[in-house]
């Protein structure tokens, strides 16, 4: 069940006390509430919704909510915030002449904002945040010439800002306007509103070039702009804002480059500017930004230096070439570090091992090639590796990890049994790989579906991974149907053990008679796994050389003696 409004006001300014099971309405609007509150030490009891009900609960001897001036006795402030309130607010608040703070937030209002409420000319703290409020932000807002924090965030206001807007609030520290449908340009009056420390745009429909007014705010602390239609260039003027904490600028219609100015501004902590179409070089200045800890730059064409103080980078889907700089390992601070979908290329750099605080990497649809373990087994604190669509070839020794995906790259050889020892590792993605032989058994307690084993056709193991058993030594015992070799291999040579060689000669050559001493050899037979453990040595890395002949390659077998005829 909501409140309505009318429930707490009458005809909209009202409040409910309780008091010998009974309900005392007073007129916020008069001083007897005020003289009631200082004589009385009456609880005031509050509803709360539990489930389907509603029930009392007793927060105090004090009127919760409602505070009064210590020498008019009037209502100066009044919180009526998270109460599950609902309707629109009456006229009749236009009678609070004395109240300074009215939050209003986090309820269920909605409708136009009443007029009558420019008569609050004391109010230095609005907030209507997270209601349903509708229709134009109300110029009437100009006349309450004593506001500093103005927030009506998180609601359905829309149509133009009014242009005079800040020339009435010169004193104004706050604006909260985002999560609107508000569009429309860039009010050039904004820049009246001089002593701004936040300023929150965000998540609107605004259109047009961010005006170069807006360097003349040099009080700002904050400037949220992203996810609006805001086009063209940043202006240059925003490197006059020396005190700005943080620049968002996400996910907007942005060009040309990042202009100098912004990396002059030391204050910077959060820069975020991802999903525009910025391009070019990020200058050397960059290194100025000694207190960034965040920086977007996803989904633009940006190449530079990087920040030594940063703690998270994102420089996704910036067709980024050339290898990953080894300055990176500069970054000593660095909690998340995501290059994905760029175009970096050799192997990952030893320089990334000194970032111990490293919690998450994303590298994920690049071009890496080599190890990947020698250069993380340093990062012990490592949760998330996502590593998946490059051309990695060996594991190495990994010390830590919860989510790893390796997919989709050039692992040949067999699984290391130290993975399976991770004892934090929840999901190990290895499918679309060449790995090889068995399943090590330390995975057994790992509850990991067969689909991370996806296309490795070498892998072996439990039934549980969908993929075949291994052969064990029992079933070579046992298994008396043998195979004799009719080698057909042209122009191959295979090389088992470190003595023994074979040469099949090309095309019909006849080839030499052996010495007597070994025409007497007994042609033994050998089984089908022993032969494919065989083939298994013609690869390019067990290649030994090539004459016109064929080629000769080698294979170590401590029991396999192998005569092919």
């Amino acid at each position: 069940m909501v409140k309505d409004i009318h429930r707490v006001a009458n005809l909209g300014v009202r409040l409910l006390n309780s008091e010998d099971g009974g309900v005392i309405v007073h007129d916020l609007s008069k001083p007897s509430l005020c003289v009631e509150v200082k004589k009385k030490k009456t609880p005031f009891i509050s509803w709360m919704k539990v489930g389907l009900s509603l029930r009392p609960f007793n927060i105090g001897l004090e009127w919760v909510g409602v505070t009064c001036g210590s020498h008019h006795e009037r209502v100066k402030s009044l919180n009526l915030s998270n109460m599950a309130l609902a309707g629109r607010i009456p006229r009749e608040f236009r009678n609070l002449s004395f109240l300074v703070s009215l939050d209003l937030g986090s309820n269920n209002f909605h409708g136009n904002l009443p007029q009558e409420m420019a008569r609050l000319c004391r109010l230095k703290f609005l907030d209507l945040s997270v209601n349903n409020f509708s229709g134009e932000v109300p110029s009437w807002f100009g006349f309450l010439h004593q506001l500093q924090v103005l927030t009506l965030r998180n609601n359905s206001f829309s149509g133009s800002l009014p242009n005079g807007l800040c020339n009435g609030l010169p004193i104004l520290k706050g604006l909260y306007l985002s999560f609107n449908k508000l569009h429309g340009h860039m009010p050039t009056s904004l820049s009246s509103c001089s002593q701004l420390q936040i300023l929150s745009l965000s998540y609107n429909e605004f259109e047009g070039p961010i005006h170069s007014e807006i360097g003349r705010l040099s009080n700002l602390h904050i400037l949220y702009l992203g996810t609006t239609h805001f086009a063209g260039m940043i202006p240059q003027e925003i490197g006059n804002l020396v005190n700005l904490e943080e620049l968002a600028m996400a996910k907007k219609q942005i060009t040309g480059s990042v202009p100098a100015s912004i990396f002059n501004i030391s204050s910077l902590q959060l820069l975020s500017l991802w999903q525009n179409n910025l391009r070019g070089f990020l200058p050397r200045e960059i290194g100025n930004l000694t207190k960034m800890q965040h920086l977007e730059l996803s989904g633009n064409k940006l190449i530079g230096n990087f920040s030594t103080s940063l703690v998270k980078f994102y420089a996704s889907s910036c067709k980024i070439r050339g290898r990953i700089p080894d300055e990176v390992g500069y970054l000593r601070s660095l909690f998340d570090l995501n290059l994905t979908g760029n175009i970096f290329s050799r192997s990952i750099p030893t320089s990334i091992g000194p970032l111990r605080n490293l919690q998450r990497l994303f590298l994920s649809n690049n071009k890496l090639t080599g190890s990947i373990g020698d250069n993380l087994r340093k990062l012990q604190r490592l949760d998330v590796i996502n590593l998946t669509q490059n051309q990695l070839s060996e594991i190495g020794n990994l010390k830590a990890g919860t989510l790893i995906d390796l997919s989709m790259n050039q692992f040949s050889d067999g699984i290391p049994r130290e993975i399976g020892g991770l004892q934090t590792l929840v999901q190990l993605s290895l499918s679309h790989n060449n790995f090889q032989g068995a399943i090590p058994d330390s995975m057994s307690n790992m509850k990991l579906s067969s689909e991370f084993f996806v296309d490795n056709v070498a892998l072996c193991g439990s039934s549980t991974y969908n993929v075949p058993p291994c052969p064990t030594s029992s079933k070579h015992r046992s298994n008396k149907k043998k195979l004799v070799l009719p080698f057909h291999l042209r122009g191959i040579t295979l090389l088992f053990g470190p003595t023994f060689v074979i040469v099949r000669y090309r095309g019909g050559k006849r080839a030499p008679q052996l010495a007597d001493s070994t025409s007497t050899i007994t042609r033994e037979r050998i089984s089908y796994y022993e032969l494919l453990q065989a083939i298994d040595a013609l690869s390019e890395s067990n290649l030994i050389g090539s004459g016109s002949f064929g080629s000769v390659y080698k294979r170590r077998s401590q029991n396999l003696n192998c005569h092919c005829s």
